[in-house]
């Protein structure tokens, strides 16, 4: 230290006397201070009562102690090269950097700015005005733990700041690095020119809508012929927008989310009009309602890719909700109907006791009706059997008595006069169709 202390009061004067020509001044006290960190602390503690901040020396000295441990990786954002982008002058371009963890999290308080300063989870560059070459030399530390290293990578993300539009600033490419390469080393020293690219385009809102407008136009439509067609495809059309809209959220930090669930909830809103509406007889709106509910259960799976279960149980609740009570068509569409409450008992979804509860009442709402009306009563006793199995299978759940009371009071009536009346009808000789009813007791 003593040695370095006549170069720093060289630099101190050439400093002060370059700063006498221009409109600022520097004032410097210096206290040469004996001994280690912690007999400094005890013997002028009066120094540190005022905020001094301890900067470490780069690099470990001649002697490491026992346990001590310094894993600070340093990180100089130096420049970009940028297009237009089909704009007529230049960009204002904003560097925000993250760390990203295998999961796809952001590490929290991992970005030090400078001795003194408190840890941070981001950082945003300065930016500066129609440059498409800008540069920054901004120099950051990483210090981040040994075990969070492995599968972690640094995400830069870049936007556009326009003078003129107010509000969210335009993400409009990214670049990535991870901190150990595929041999378990960390990133080596030097530099590393990073491949922009270029923002994720929003497929999936664009496909949503593109896919509502055809729902929204289904009840006017004379020929439905390629309507049905995309309603056959529902389910690899949400595949799509699942995929597309789980990548733009990767590379944006899950940017956008709310006006995602929006456009989903429009569509759902607008396919549960589309199914609201009755035809009297076997017309294109009853064939396309009937290619609709034939697939839509397949749709079940994609949306618990992205949102809560007990989320996608209340969609599906009122889309299943939205079909009408008394329905003039022909026995096909009642039919489909009935299958498609068959496969939503059958699906992941319904295996879940918190989204069970919220499916329920539609289910037994839908077995009611065609009890009622004592038709595809085979299709009924399938669907009855695996809603006793799923409550037998969870009969030490305390929801299970929920669930029979409310079964109770939707079905018992009608399912005890539906079988009263059967039994009591002759039956034809020969060939003919039996119904069987399986015992099932619930322990």
């Amino acid at each position: 230290m003593s040695k370095n202390i006549p170069k720093i009061l060289e630099l101190l004067y050439d400093f002060i006397f370059l700063s006498t020509f221009m409109v600022f001044s520097l004032a410097v006290s210096l206290q040469l201070l004996h001994g280690d960190i912690e007999q400094i602390r005890r013997e002028y503690s009066s120094v540190f009562s005022h905020g001094v901040s301890i900067t470490r020396k780069l690099g470990f000295s001649n002697i490491i102690m026992p346990g001590e441990m310094r894993n600070d990786l340093y990180i100089t954002i130096e420049r970009g090269e940028f297009e237009k982008g089909g704009k007529s002058v230049a960009r204002n371009v904003e560097v925000t950097m993250f760390i990203v963890e295998n999961s796809g999290q952001i590490l929290k308080d991992f970005i030090s700015f400078g001795s003194g300063e408190p840890p941070a989870s981001e950082y945003h560059s300065f930016v500066l005005y129609h440059n498409n070459s800008p540069r920054w030399s901004e120099l950051l530390k990483l210090p981040i733990p040994v075990d969070k290293f492995r599968g972690a990578h640094i995400r830069f993300e870049f936007r556009h700041c326009s003078t003129k539009e107010k509000g969210e600033k335009k993400l409009f490419g990214f670049s990535f690095v991870p901190l150990m390469q595929e041999d378990g080393r960390t990133l080596p020293d030097g530099t590393h020119e990073l491949i922009v690219h270029k923002k994720p385009r929003t497929e999936q809102r664009d496909l949503i809508k593109v896919l509502k407008w055809y729902v929204d136009r289904i009840t006017e439509a004379e020929r439905q012929e390629h309507i049905q067609e995309v309603l056959k495809a529902q389910e690899y059309i949400f595949k799509y927008i699942v995929q597309s809209r789980r990548l733009f959220s990767l590379a944006t930090g899950g940017q956008n989310e709310e006006e995602f669930r929006c456009c989903i909830q429009e569509l759902l809103m607008s396919v549960r009009f589309f199914l609201s509406q009755e035809s009297k007889g076997s017309g294109a709106l009853s064939q396309s309602q009937a290619v609709f509910l034939s697939s839509f259960p397949a749709v079940y799976s994609e949306l618990l890719k992205l949102f809560d279960i007990r989320e996608v149980a209340n969609l599906v609740q009122d889309t299943l909700g939205s079909l009408p009570t008394i329905v003039h068509v022909d026995d096909s569409l009642q039919a489909v109907k009935l299958q498609c409450i068959g496969k939503t008992v059958e699906s992941q979804l319904y295996t879940n006791p918190d989204s069970r509860y919220i499916l329920l009442p539609v289910v037994l709402h839908h077995l009611h009706m065609h009890l009622q009306e004592q038709k595809d009563l085979i299709m009924c006793a399938r669907i009855l059997s695996n809603v006793f199995c799923l409550i037998k299978k969870n009969s030490s759940e305390k929801s299970v008595l929920e669930e029979i009371d409310v079964i109770v009071a939707s079905l018992l009536d009608i399912l005890l006069r539906t079988i009263l009346e059967i039994t009591s009808r002759p039956q034809p000789s020969g060939s003919a169709m039996r119904l069987q009813f399986q015992d099932v007791t619930i322990a």
